[in-house]
Order: C-alpha cells, then sequence, then structure tokens
C-alpha cells in the first residue's frame, strides 16, 4: 500500500508544530525547515522518503525536553529512534545533557534522572518495535543493522564522494573509523564544554553521519526542523536573560589549566593518526585484482546513451568480488542494475 499520504500528514504536522512553538517574531524561520532544501518537500516526501515518521516524534522530543517534560522526551525519543536509526546518535549526548542539568543533585539521583529517561525511551522503542521482534527475531535485528553488516555501495554527499569519484581509494573500514570517531571526539567535546555547546547536540547526528560510507542527503536535511527549535530556544534565553537550560542552578566550575585543554587535541591526532594508517594499510589490503572487458553496448531505447551493457570479469585475486556497476554523474555514481550473472566471483 502506499503510504505516502500519512508521511504528508506527518511532514504538515511537524512544520504546523514548529510554526505554533516558534517565538512569534522568529516564527518566518519556520519556513527554512522548507526552504533550505526543495527536495525536503517535493522529490523526497512524495517520492516515498519516510523520515518525516521520525522526526515528528523527535521534534516534539526536543521541545519536551527543553520544556523539562523529560518522561515525555524520553518516549517520544524512543518512537523517533524505533522509527529510524539516525536518533540513535542522539543517545550520549542526551545522557551529557541529563547530567549536566541535574548537577546540583546527589550523584546518585543524576543516575536515577539519566536510567529513567533511558528506561522510558527503550519502553517507546520497544512498543514500535517488539512485534517485529516477536515475529521473526532475526529477521528484525539483521534488518535494523543492515547498514553495518551489507556490502552497501557507497553513495551520498558526504567524504565518501572521494571514493565514489574514484578521488582516493579508501577502504570501508576507513569510513566506519571515522564516523564512530568523529561521535566519540563530538561526544567528548560536549562533555566538557556543555555550557557553550548544550544547544548543538542536535547538529551531531549530521556531521557524524558526513563521515559515513553512505551520506544520503536525507541523513541531514531532516534535522532542520530540531535544530531550529533549538536556536528559538537559544533566542528566548538570550532574550530572557537565563542562559542555562531548564533545571540548570549555579555557575560550572572553570575549566582551566593544562589537563582541561589536553584530551580534545590527544584525542583529535589519535583520530587522525588511527584513520591516516588505515588509508595506507586498508587501501592497500583490499585492493583487487580483477579484470574486466566490455563485450557489447546498447542504447535499447535510443536516448543517445548506453542504457545496456554486456561485461566479462575476472577475478584473479582470492578476495571474494561483489561486482557493481556505475558511471558518475554529477559527480554522484549513477548505479546500475544487474540483470544477470552471479552475485559473487
Amino acid at each position: 500500500d502506499d503510504v505516502r499520504g500519512t508521511v504528508v500528514l506527518f511532514e504538515i504536522l511537524s512544520l504546523l508544530v514548529l510554526w505554533l512553538q516558534a517565538p512569534a517574531a522568529l516564527r518566518a524561520l519556520s519556513l527554512v525547515a522548507l526552504l533550505v532544501d526543495p527536495d525536503l518537500l517535493l522529490q523526497f516526501t512524495a517520492g516515498g522518503v519516510m523520515d518525516f515518521l521520525w522526526v515528528l516524534p523527535m521534534l516534539l522530543a526536543a521541545i519536551a525536553l527543553y520544556d523539562g517534560r523529560l518522561n515525555r522526551a524520553a518516549l517520544l525519543y524512543g518512537f523517533a529512534a524505533g522509527i529510524k536509526q539516525q536518533p540513535w546518535l542522539l543517545a550520549p549526548f542526551l545522557a551529557i545533557w541529563l547530567w549536566h542539568t541535574h548537577r546540583n543533585e546527589p550523584v546518585t539521583a543524576r543516575l536515577g534522572v539519566v536510567a529513567n529517561f533511558g528506561a522510558v525511551a527503550l519502553g517507546g522503542f520497544a512498543v514500535l518495535n517488539l512485534p517485529f521482534v516477536i515475529w521473526d527475531p532475526a529477521d528484525w535485528l539483521r534488518g535494523v543493522l543492515l547498514p553495518f553488516h551489507e556490502q552497501l555501495v557507497p553513495f551520498g554527499a558526504g567524504i565518501s564522494l572521494l571514493t565514489q569519484a574514484a578521488i582516493v581509494d579508501l577502504p570501508k573500514s576507513f569510513y566506519s573509523a571515522a564516523t564512530f570517531g568523529i561521535w566519540s571526539l563530538l561526544v567528548l567535546i560536549y562533555a566538557l564544554y556543555f555550557r557553550t555547546t548544550r544547544h548543538l547536540l542536535w547538529i551531531a547526528p549530521a556531521l557524524v553521519m558526513w563521515f559515513g560510507y553512505r551520506g544520503l542527503q536525507n541523513y541531514y536535511i531532516y534535522w532542520t526542523p530540531i535544530i531550529l527549535v533549538a536556536l528559538f530556544r537559544w533566542w528566548e534565553q538570550e532574550r530572557s536573560g537565563t542562559a542555562d537550560p531548564v533545571r540548570v542552578e549555579g555557575p560550572l566550575p572553570a575549566r582551566r589549566g593544562f589537563w582541561r585543554l589536553l584530551p580534545v587535541p590527544a584525542a583529535t591526532a589519535a583520530l587522525a593518526t588511527a584513520l591516516v594508517v588505515i588509508a595506507i594499510t586498508g587501501g592497500r589490503d583490499e585492493h583487487l585484482r580483477v579484470d574486466m572487458r566490455v563485450l557489447s553496448m546498447h542504447d535499447q531505447w535510443q536516448i543517445g546513451a548506453t542504457t545496456r551493457a554486456t561485461v566479462e570479469l575476472f577475478n584473479r585475486g582470492e578476495t571474494e568480488v561483489r561486482p557493481r556497476f556505475a558511471v558518475a554523474w554529477l559527480p554522484y555514481p549513477y548505479y546500475w542494475r544487474v540483470v544477470s550473472g552471479p552475485p559473487i566471483l
């Protein structure tokens, strides 16, 4: 069945929520959620991209978090995380938010706040996913973790364009290390410099995904409505003179001295070194010995370009090869469908 109507409804509701909760002086900025990229309204939603299904609960979760309604925020976050994997990246940032915004409470109380939030969020996640887990646990786990274990082709607008455009032959392990490394580095920065970065947690998932093997456009632009919520709340706090988020009391302890400044540059240097090593050794290890010969090309629809080709491949090495074919297109690769032939050589 066609569910695009449901997605359109979620999109309209998301924009309505954003419009209603925006300060009057900044209400027109709510339209940025659409104008930042026409694809968000026209091609993506109409073309079947389902992201607004998680954007609406995530948007409501952000609003509830700023309002101090933690159980509501946790439940809505669990719903969003139960629909798509992108909100998973927020988990450590939300834990840090909760820890800092309750810093005047005993450690056990702060741990209880974080644990309660996680439990409620897990409940929201389970509400949407438990029926599928019961139906077939193996298939559910395989589907949820598909991006991690399947040999997906590189695609998108992130740094994987280096590989897509055949500029640098980098292994998939490089992008995996970059993704998790940048994620860890951003978590460290957020924890150490919460006062100055507290509203930036909503940008973190887009930054992390930009370093991934696949960095599709919808991984970035659908965070725009949630980022606008942070902008509106920051503006309200600056205007009212309350610089700290909800439930923050007293000044944060000063972070001075050499040891306070060391972790971030040290972690950055370690990550850069690891990526260079992986790029050099991984690229050498994954070099494939494959011979290819084009046997024929056809323009079966007479459009003035090749739309079908027959190729011959020989795998001369010991590593399994899953053939994928593409042509460069502005500058993304346009992947061809393999009509016949062995899936693995």
